[in-house]
């Protein structure tokens, strides 16, 4: 289970714990819920490759905006950590 995934579920225990009258009885629940909405926006995207005979293009998985891309003819290559156009991190490992 990753970091971020600890902390869901641990929002997640606060919620169904809040009505129990025990110390998280005064948990905003809605803020809770918005805390794991922006924790799941965060979860990394795998791009979308597109080939020709001298570039491989890769476009963000949500918006399709390029975020790298790698030439056949020489070592050039760039990848984007984050989407320039909508934010959203790119998962790189299984592009390759």
């Amino acid at each position: 289970m990753t970091d971020r995934e600890k902390v869901i579920s641990h929002f997640q225990d606060a919620i169904e714990a809040s009505g129990a009258g025990n110390r998280w009885r005064f948990v905003r629940v809605d803020m809770i819920e918005d805390a794991i909405a922006l924790l799941r926006e965060q979860e990394p995207v795998e791009p979308f490759a597109r080939y020709d005979a001298l570039r491989r293009e890769f476009d963000c998985g949500v918006c399709g905006f390029l975020v790298g891309f790698e030439n056949a003819f020489d070592d050039r290559r760039y990848r984007a950590k984050y989407c320039p156009e909508c934010g959203k991190k790119v998962k790189w490992d299984e592009a390759d």
